[in-house]
């Protein structure tokens, strides 16, 4: 038996997606997370 798949259209905030109260916040916080690592990588640097 081949079972169908079910897909769902991301709204491009997994936050939101997941249903949390305070989905923005955690999104933004996850973007500017996102580029303290990339800088820290481009500058060579650690996070200690």
């Amino acid at each position: 038996m081949i079972q169908e798949q079910i897909f769902e259209e991301s709204s491009g905030n997994v936050f939101v997606d997941l249903g949390l109260d305070d989905a923005d916040e955690l999104f933004t916080r996850g973007k500017i997370g996102i580029q303290v690592i990339r800088l820290l990588k481009q500058r060579h640097l650690k996070q200690s």
